[in-house]
């Protein structure tokens, strides 16, 4: 059409996330809702792969960009053309914002989970500003119960090149602090890529899931939770909203361009609940009341023999139910069981070696020894050391 007014839009996003996917098609979404008088024609690039010159040469009519990194988003300000910031939340870009409610995502995790008894918790961040949004949202909900939250910060860049040797190392560093987490914790993981990294690394450490971790990760990238066993529970995101009214933003903008800058918080859609924070609500009833009886009897002197007399069941059958449900066995979980039990009293009490051991259901301090040294990776005294207040 020879009237067709052409706009040539640059959106910097990252297509290999399902969050910049979305992104991208809440935008075509709203490009596809224009009048055929207006044209779209949109162009993306990584932000990892931002070039300043590039664009300036390019002279796009409008951008949206998500990038996180500062200076990135600082240039693209500067340029003077049009854009709408779906990134790094910010008062001080010449732009429209329009990002995720991460506060609230967090917040949403933490009641989950707080709904499924659960008393002890952990977040797992990339140092982006997004994911201090969301801990802070996770934190401060657990905080409103008196609960508090320990946390691990991963390296954000894993990802970026691809190195496997990088992401190797990051998963047996989760796995070391999963080791030292007491159980059963509950664990709310900056988005679905460095969840896939916690779900390997409870595999490294011998961690069940969701029995002693319970994950939840964010975005809902389904080619990742739906790829691992147990099945990754994950908060949507509604990034296709964002891409929606981005597009709108940056239409009114070439509108009218004294538009003054403005932000918008997009509400997460829910939780997506899977296998990974299901608990207990996924064994049978017989395996709930096994695995509730261990946690209140585990500080007695009792045995595998007397939770298979508990569900009137052979002790073979009991291990093989375990087996089939859990992936362990009632002496292990018995023994995790305790050993978490001992580690509070370590980190809490002046009680001897001797008085935890037999607080903890048991008489032999040289095997439990042993046994918390292999779970945990250091004897007991050198955790006490490491982890009193």
């Amino acid at each position: 059409m020879s009237n067709q007014r052409r706009y040539n839009i640059k959106i910097y996003n990252r297509t290999c996330m399902s969050y910049g996917r979305d992104l991208m098609v809440g935008l075509r979404l709203f490009a596809d809702s224009l009048d055929q008088e207006e044209l779209w024609i949109i162009a993306s690039k990584d932000p990892l792969d931002f070039d300043l010159q590039e664009l300036l040469d390019d002279q796009p009519d409008g951008i949206i960009s998500q990038a996180f990194d500062e200076s990135v988003q600082s240039m693209i300000n500067e340029t003077g053309i049009p854009w709408v910031n779906v990134g790094r939340r910010s008062e001080q870009y010449d732009s429209i914002t329009i990002c995720n409610d991460d506060e609230a995502i967090g917040r949403i995790a933490a009641e989950d989970l707080l709904e499924r008894g659960i008393t002890h918790f952990g977040y797992i961040d990339n140092g982006h500003c997004y994911s201090t949004r969301r801990y802070e949202g996770f934190r401060d909900r657990l905080q409103a119960d008196g609960l508090s939250c320990v946390r691990l910060e991963i390296c954000r860049t894993i990802f970026h090149k691809g190195r496997n040797d990088e992401i190797q190392k990051a998963i047996h560093d989760t796995a070391d602090w999963l080791r030292h987490l007491t159980t059963p914790c509950g664990i709310l993981i900056c988005n679905d890529h460095f969840a896939a990294v916690t779900h390997q690394a409870c595999r490294v450490a011998g961690i069940n899931i969701p029995y002693e971790i319970a994950i939840i990760g964010v975005d809902n990238d389904t080619a990742i939770c739906e790829s691992y066993s147990p099945s990754l529970s994950s908060i949507q995101t509604d990034a296709v909203r964002v891409g929606r009214e981005a597009g709108a933003f940056l239409k009114a903008r070439f509108n009218d361009d004294s538009l003054e800058p403005k932000q918008m918080i997009v509400p997460p859609s829910g939780l997506i609940t899977r296998a990974s924070s299901s608990l207990t609500s996924t064994y049978s009833p017989e395996i709930q009341k096994a695995l509730r009886y261990i946690r209140e009897h585990a500080s007695r002197s009792i045995t595998v023999q007397h939770v298979a007399q508990e569900l009137g069941i052979s002790r073979r059958q009991l291990e093989l139910r375990f087996r089939d449900e859990i992936g362990s066995t009632p002496a292990m979980v018995l023994r995790r069981t305790r050993i978490e039990s001992a580690k509070e009293l370590l980190r809490k009490t002046d009680l001897t070696m001797q008085q935890i051991v037999k607080g903890v259901g048991l008489k032999d301090t040289n095997r439990f020894s042993r046994h918390f040294e292999i779970a945990v990776g250091m004897r007991p005294q050198t955790y006490r050391q490491k982890f009193r207040p």
